[in-house]
């Protein structure tokens, strides 16, 4: 494995995430179920799971002290808003998630929120800068590299060939590209660019503070 990184690992999105892992998709439960099934859901859910506990089972085999934590996840109406007009939906999206085998309970008053909601369980949280610090001192090795500071210009798909800037070219047998914002790629400018057209690049934010108590 390369890994190829334009700056510094975990400089840019990833340094400033809340770094909460979940599986519960932006896109609502009953929503997926309408569209894709309830098999392709349960599937779509079942893969967020398991990264998760791919990310656990790293830190135990790594031993790296990310401050990895099982917690459980809520989802609430909106703050502000009515919320006996988001019960029914909040509670339909309960019970399909048990259907489908996720540990999911609907609550009259989610903790902070009061508000009604949903309460998850086998969410987690962690530190991605600590975890990914021990994974990039893991990788090296046995044919394994990590280019920080390499910045991606160029793709032959003929030869298989990833240019950087300055000339260096690394040869591979597959290539995956996992940037926020991903680059063309071996697609054509067409193609590429009408990609772009299907991405909603925003931002929010959160803010921490410390309370008094009560």
């Amino acid at each position: 494995v390369a890994l190829i990184e334009r700056g510094k690992v975990a400089s840019a999105d990833t340094a400033r995430t809340t770094a909460h892992l979940t599986y519960v998709t932006d896109h609502r439960l009953h929503r997926l179920v309408d569209k894709f099934g309830k098999d392709a859901t349960r599937a779509f859910w079942e893969g967020g799971a398991a990264a998760i506990d791919q990310i656990w089972n790293i830190t135990r085999e790594t031993g790296v002290d990310c401050e990895f934590r099982w917690v459980p996840g809520y989802f609430h109406a909106r703050v502000g808003s009515d919320s006996s007009k988001e019960r029914p939906s909040l509670e339909q999206d309960a019970q399909i998630a048990r259907e489908l085998g996720f540990d999911a309970e609907f609550l009259e008053l989610v903790p902070q929120a009061n508000h009604c909601g949903i309460r998850f369980a086998q969410q987690a949280k962690f530190h991605p800068r600590k975890y990914l610090a021990a994974l990039v001192r893991a990788t090296p090795g046995e044919g394994s590299h990590v280019f920080e500071n390499a910045i991606f210009e160029d793709f032959d798909e003929s030869t298989q060939t990833a240019t950087l800037a300055g000339g260096r070219k690394i040869r591979c047998g597959y290539v995956v590209i996992a940037t926020h914002n991903p680059v063309m790629g071996s697609r054509g400018m067409v193609s590429a660019t009408l990609f772009q057209t299907k991405l909603s690049l925003y931002t929010s934010y959160v803010l921490g503070a410390r309370l008094a108590p009560g």
